[in-house]
């Protein structure tokens, strides 16, 4: 982010639209991009089609997510949005893949731009229902925030008078939505079911084999998933930095590292974070480094179920 980004964000007039500067646009073209992408990641592309979007996570061998990223029908073809700083990365991994695959992919973000939108009220829509609008392409996320791309020469007629918002808005709706955002610090260190893929529709247990697969389904049929993600509201002061810790204290006083955030929005008097801590943590006594002050839970906007989908073996 820049440093305007990282300077107390005060609440944009709604509606207001942010420019999400660090994220990038890629294409996947060919008549097997879909089956390309089915076969690399953890969400099954049955569920991508005309009308809907999709989450959708690339991991390691060691089943850790390390991209996360959303896929949006265009024309005959998907666009991936994602951070910028994870695209090299990316691009460099898929690429041997893609040398025995009858699919493409290109580097869109020179001249594509990631918007997110906010309303004034909730519409009554359901969640990643896909609209276009001339050379813009946009998925809702809940009933009242939309992810676009579209190339930047475009001007998109109904955002025309919305409030133009810094891209720690969009930072701080995705907190709120209880959306993770994976950047380079926290690449290959969490299972995808530990960031809720699999209730954010991203993440499927029935769907074929992919890079990482085997590590997910054996932790998730086995009950083998110790840490998860968490929304906090933190007071400013102590580091709220991508991977600074959060602390428990023990019975003795002293403080343990419990978990680390994973992203924080800086607003005019509070910190607003998510975090993944080990689920054994004791939620009302948990701080921040270099701060006197409990974190205050805030509880998720989706319901989780620690097995859901769990099939009995």
């Amino acid at each position: 982010m820049t440093d305007s980004d990282l300077s107390p964000l005060a609440p944009p007039h709604l509606p207001w639209l942010a420019d999400m500067a660090d994220w990038g646009v890629l294409r996947l073209q060919g008549v097997d991009a879909r089956k390309f992408l089915h076969s690399q990641g953890t969400a099954d592309l049955a569920h991508l089609d005309g009308e809907h979007s999709l989450p959708y996570a690339t991991l390691s061998l060691k089943g850790r997510v390390m991209e996360l990223m959303h896929l949006l029908p265009w024309q005959d073809d998907v666009l991936l949005l994602l951070p910028r700083a994870c695209i090299p990365g990316y691009l460099q991994r898929m690429k041997p893949y893609l040398a025995f695959s009858r699919a493409r992919l290109e580097d869109l973000s020179s001249h594509w731009r990631v918007l997110i939108s906010a309303e004034t009220h909730p519409h009554d829509v359901t969640m990643y229902q896909v609209m276009s609008h001339n050379q813009a392409v946009a998925t809702w996320l809940d009933t009242r925030h939309r992810l676009w791309a579209c190339p930047t020469d475009v001007q998109i007629t109904e955002l025309a008078t919305y409030t133009q918002a810094r891209q720690a808005a969009g930072v701080l709706a995705l907190i709120r939505m209880g959306r993770a955002i994976i950047t380079p610090p926290v690449q290959d260190l969490y299972l995808p079911q530990m960031l809720h893929l699999q209730v954010l529709q991203g993440l499927s247990f029935e769907k074929g084999c992919y890079t990482g697969q085997e590590v997910v389904a054996r932790a998730w049929f086995r009950g083998q998933i110790k840490q998860s993600l968490h929304r906090y509201q933190a007071p400013l002061a102590g580091r709220h930095e991508v991977m600074a810790p959060i602390l428990a204290r023990d019975d003795d006083a002293s403080l343990r590292s419990v978990g680390e955030i994973l992203q924080a929005a800086v607003c005019a008097d509070h910190v607003e974070l998510l975090a993944v801590l080990r689920d054994a943590s004791n939620q009302d006594e948990l701080y921040l480094e270099n701060s006197p002050d409990k974190l205050q839970h805030i509880p998720l906007p989706y319901a989780i179920t620690q097995f859901e989908h769990r099939q009995t073996r």
